[in-house]
């Protein structure tokens, strides 16, 4: 789990970069730290489907990259970085192999307290959420399931 957390907190940064320095005041040429930052998306559902041991890993990180730009795209036209724990956070919940079959009500409430979470943050401090909903979507998928997989276990 920490290696597709690392390798999307990579994504997120990258594509955060990408977008800040086009908005600065020197022109940089971002498209390559775009380009790396959109090309890790795929593979970070992709290593987050095998380290949970899902079974058709093809598939879930497709469905997971599609869902992460449907998501992405129309919330990035208004907050960059709350699309980015959106999109992360709804293709996580379908690349992570659920651990028991009632896991989706406490995942989608993981993801959306996080992408709120972000939201207010980036309102409140500009620099703070860039980077502070970053990590989160994964690890916040994580807890969710451990937290509903004790909750179903007896006294």
């Amino acid at each position: 789990m920490l290696l597709a957390t690392a390798m999307m907190l990579f994504s997120y940064i990258m594509i955060l970069f990408a977008f800040v320095a086009v908005g600065g005041e020197e022109p940089i040429f971002a498209g390559g730290a775009l380009g790396i930052g959109l090309g890790l998306v795929p593979l970070v559902f992709a290593t987050a489907a095998l380290v949970s041991r899902s079974t058709l890993v093809l598939r879930r990180s497709l469905l997971a990259t599609v869902i992460w730009i449907g998501i992405t795209i129309p919330i990035g036209i208004v907050d960059l970085p709350t699309a980015l724990v959106a999109g992360f956070g709804a293709g996580g919940m379908v690349s992570l192999r659920k651990r028991h079959q009632n896991g989706w009500q406490a995942r989608a409430i993981a993801v959306t307290v996080t992408v709120l979470y972000t939201f207010a943050l980036h309102r409140i401090s500009r620099e703070a959420g860039l980077f502070g909903g970053a990590p989160l979507p994964l690890l916040a998928i994580a807890v969710a399931d451990t937290v509903s997989e004790r909750g179903d276990k007896p006294g």
